[in-house]
């Protein structure tokens, strides 16, 4: 048998070998979409299938978060999808202890970490910003992860007042200690409080995310009733299931502290991998069912390809088997020739691969987690196999079953050849390219819906002019300013000598810059307004000064902007102990007006905010600031400059805003050699990476749905030509009887109009189902957009038409007699 398969290999080989202008197209046909198929494939087996990098890690879960009562959960229902997954999966540090001592053995324990937030770190050669997190002192072990260097955390790091305590990731280490052991035990300040090295973490550990570079116990962590930035994990107890300790927490009520204040919770377990890629593992399936139907639109060319050339070698397989060649032997041995072809098609296409995954991880945008760790592993090399094995089935499939029913009897009569046999198989080839083109049009919907909805999202109004503006973030040091005054005064220096420079128009700081997602949010209420039982009113705040507005040119609707006196201190505006109470007075933006406040009356109203009633002076125009995609409620306060350490600057320019980087560092290190910067972008490059996600969908479901049209014109265009190379003595008859050449040409390409409003048709029925999938991410463009769909069928009409108006004219030009003369 094995010999058998060898000689059948080798014929194969020969054959193709022999045939080299046929043998290369349907090889680098199947070349490409099987490389494009391997490259997204081993970006889904990087970030979904392979397992995290920690012991047993499929038995970690993370806690999730419901309300037990009826007016809580209406609450929750009435918040944006954002929203209701951070209340579901954050609480504060109240409310973890609550849980830790609430969990019985059905978790071996719950450990709390914070997110990930940048801080100003002195190791060596000064201070620099790192990404750091707050992890409780259990977290490590229920990781099975351990420090290759030093020790892990213990309970004495959690106690409030105990020593300061950090562990360094295994890359901070090497490339700022230089990997010496002496590293441990060392003092380095962070935000300028004292902590000691203990521990370093072993090469690759990442938690939660690859950026983090030191961790810090929960001493010094955020305790306080709002700080709702704990996330909470365990692992499952011996013996228990996933679904086992559902169950049993579900029986469990919780009275823990909740927005709303006590409430009554229940809480259920997932997989920590389902936490750190559920968000787009289905966008990464998108993908790949889209290049799964380029590959499949490839293999249908190829299978066409294939049958033509059967039909070409008809009669020597008749003279085979006339000699004794059995039917299932000659099917074989097609059958290995198109696995030869699967074979080749899927090598080619590996190496094609190893370059596309480096683009795709190029382009990818930051919020695709471990997207990093992509490379052609033994699972990528299992599927191009199995890629190989398959595309040679399908390939070969239809071309084998033909040979093995031919009749030898018709086959040696050539007279008969050509007849309603090849009728019957030219009608096979036009239903593959029915196929070929629905899943074109399916294809082209779907990368027109994302590529649409992108376009809108960068046509939406942000509420400012995004050209021209340098953006930065700074870090006083708080021991050099303790109080207002003196946070105050520097921060009024540092925009004085900014505007002062030539090219520079204005200047202002926030406390969160724009298309950064961070965001202070807080409830309010709005005086002759009265809510809804279950309505809770949250807003976006934010500290500005007067230049804030003005750099962004943000434009104002009614009432005033901010003036110099609006956030100016007096003794009256502090307490006793010296705590800013806040300015009397606000602006609102749009969209907070028009919903709650009387038209054209905002100018006036009241505002209550941490329990203090403000008035409105002005109404901006809607910034997005936490959610490019929609706007929200925002109140703006007045800043006067001592509330927090550390500020954002947005900075207006004449010219390019990276220019201006190294002299405002210059200016700032002039002013104080202390004062951190960093962070500097101009605000396009922000807005930019705030879209990075939704154009890397349409840029890839866009270039597979061009594929996929190309592939299946090419497929109309070989079936039309056989068709006419096929009919070409039938033509030639009709035109020396009299038959228009323009009637010749109209029949062919009426022809091909038949499939193609056939696969148009069953193609547009696919994409209304398909469309739907993609809803989560169109921005403002609905799954059953009549412009998307009515552009994808012009577009593949008019492919269709030049498809089959090329072999048609050709047909029209052969001389009748020439083509008698050949028959």
């Amino acid at each position: 048998m094995l010999t058998s398969i060898i000689q059948d290999a080798r014929f194969a080989l020969r054959t193709l070998w022999r045939e080299p202008g046929w043998t290369i197209a349907a090889v680098c046909t199947l070349a490409l979409a099987a490389g494009a198929t391997t490259a997204v494939f081993s970006v889904v087996n990087a970030v979904v299938f392979r397992p995290l990098g920690y012991p047993d890690a499929s038995r970690v879960v993370v806690l999730e978060f419901e309300p037990s009562e009826d007016s809580v959960r209406a609450a929750w229902a009435t918040l944006s999808e954002r929203d209701r997954l951070h209340r579901q999966s954050s609480v504060n540090y109240a409310t973890y202890e609550v849980w830790r001592q609430a969990i019985g053995d059905e978790l071996e324990g719950v450990a709390a970490y914070d997110d990930a937030w940048d801080y100003s770190v002195r190791l060596e050669g000064g201070t620099e910003r790192f990404r750091g997190a707050f992890v409780s002192a259990h977290l490590f072990s229920l990781l099975r992860t351990n420090p290759i260097a030093g020790r892990s955390f213990t309970e004495s790091d959690d106690v409030p007042g105990s020593p300061g305590t950090a562990i360094l990731s295994y890359e901070l280490w090497q490339s700022r200690l230089g990997g010496t052991p002496e590293a441990i035990g060392r003092a380095i300040t962070i935000n300028e409080l004292p902590y000691t090295v203990v521990g370093v973490m072993p090469p690759g550990f990442e938690f939660p995310n690859r950026e983090v570079q030191f961790w810090m116990p929960m001493a010094n962590a955020f305790r306080t009733e709002g700080a709702w930035n704990y996330e909470l994990l365990g692992r499952l107890g011996p013996g228990w299931t996933l679904e086992d300790a559902n169950t049993r927490l579900q029986t469990r009520t919780v009275l823990a502290e909740g927005r709303e204040g006590p409430t009554h919770m229940h809480a259920r377990v997932s997989t920590l991998r389902g936490r750190l890629v559920g968000g787009v593992e289905n966008q990464l399936f998108v993908f790949l069912a889209a290049v799964l139907a380029v590959l499949l639109i490839a293999c249908l060319n190829v299978v066409n390809l294939m049958l033509t050339r059967a039909t070409h070698r008809e009669h020597e397989h008749v003279v085979r088997g006339a000699l004794g060649a059995r039917p299932f032997r000659l099917a074989r041995q097609l059958f290995t020739e198109s696995l030869v072809l699967g074979l080749l098609g899927a090598a080619l296409g590996l190496g094609l691969a190893m370059i596309l995954v480096d683009v795709l991880v190029a382009l990818s945008p930051a919020s695709i987690p471990r997207i990093e760790e992509t490379a052609i592993d033994t699972r990528v090399l299992g599927f191009a196999l199995a890629l190989a094995v398959g595309v040679g089935i399908i390939v070969g499939l239809l071309p084998a079953f033909r040979v093995s029913r031919t009749d030898l009897a018709r086959g040696l009569n050539v007279g008969s050849r050509g007849s309603s046999d090849m009728a019957h198989h030219g009608r096979i080839r036009e239903a593959l390219v029915v196929v070929q083109l629905a899943l074109a049009v399916v294809l082209l919907v779907c990368g027109g819906l994302l590529l649409r909805s992108f376009a809108s999202l960068l046509d939406a109004q942000a509420g400012f002019d995004r050209g021209g503006v340098l953006t930065f973030e700074t870090q006083l040091p708080r021991s050099r300013y303790p109080d207002f005054q003196e946070k105050s005064r520097f921060y009024e220096e540092m925009l004085e000598r900014i505007e002062a420079l030539p090219g520079i128009s204005s200047a202002g700081l926030t406390t969160y810059l724009p298309a950064t997602e961070w965001m202070s949010i807080g409830r309010f209420a709005v005086d002759g307004y009265e809510p809804l039982p279950e309505e809770e009113l949250l807003t976006e705040v934010q500290w500005v000064t007067p230049g804030y507005f003005t750099a962004l040119r943000t434009s104002l609707l009614q009432g005033r902007m901010f003036e110099e006196r609006d956030g100016q201190l007096s003794p009256a505006d502090t307490t006793a102990e010296g705590k800013y109470l806040g300015a009397n007075v606000v602006l609102i933006n749009d969209w907070l007006a028009r919903r709650y406040m009387r038209d054209g009356a905002a100018v006036g109203g009241r505002i209550s905010y941490g329990d203090h009633w403000k008035a409105v002076v002005g109404v901006v125009a809607d910034i997005r600031h936490r959610n490019i995609r929609r706007a929200g409620p925002q109140i703006y306060f007045p800043y006067p400059a001592a509330v927090r350490a550390d500020m954002d600057v947005v900075v207006r320019t004449d010219s390019d805003p990276v220019s201006f980087v190294p002299t405002i560092r210059r200016l700032v290190a002039s002013i104080d050699p202390e004062v951190v910067v960093y962070g500097a972008l101009p605000l396009e490059d922000r807005l930019a990476g705030v879209v990075s996600e939704p154009r890397f969908r349409s840029l890839l479901l866009g270039l597979f749905a061009v594929a996929a049209l190309l592939l299946a014109a090419i497929g109309v265009y070989g079936v039309m030509a056989y068709s006419v190379a096929r009919r070409t003595r039938e033509l030639a008859i009709r035109m020396a009887l009299g038959a228009d050449r323009t009637n010749v040409v109209q029949q062919v390409v009426l022809r091909g109009l038949t499939l193609a409003g056939i696969g148009l048709a069953l193609g547009l029925i696919g994409a209304y189902v398909a469309a739907g999938s993609l809803q989560k991410y169109l921005f403002n463009l609905a799954p059953t957009d009549l412009l998307t769909f009515t552009t994808a069928a012009l577009i593949l009409t008019g492919v269709a038409i030049l498809a089959c108006w090329i072999p048609a004219r050709r047909a029209a030009k052969v001389s009748p007699m020439t083509a008698l003369r050949l028959e």
